[in-house]
């Protein structure tokens, strides 16, 4: 199976990190879906490219491997892989 990969290094917000200045797991899955529509934006697939073909961009599932939780304004790395859509 095709995949294609996207990588994106991003910022724990102050907002997104918890009483213990932790990132929080729902601010996570937020950067999860963010990353995932840059990632379809790299490969031309923007607003225009959904209203022309009469579709939409959904996160149809999500794997996450944490290693540690990142910190108050540490710099983490998120990466996607976008798989062949089957019916």
């Amino acid at each position: 199976m095709e995949q294609f990969f996207y990588t994106e290094t991003m910022t724990v917000m102050n907002a997104d990190a918890d009483f213990r200045s932790l990132l929080k797991p729902s601010a996570l899955l937020r950067y999860v879906e963010q990353v995932s529509a840059d990632h379809a934006r790299a490969y031309g697939m923007d607003r225009q490219f959904f209203t022309e073909h009469h579709s939409a961009f959904l996160v149809a599932k999500t794997a996450v491997q944490i290693t540690r939780r990142p910190m108050r304004a540490e710099k983490f790395t998120l990466t996607t892989a976008c798989e062949v859509f089957k019916k």
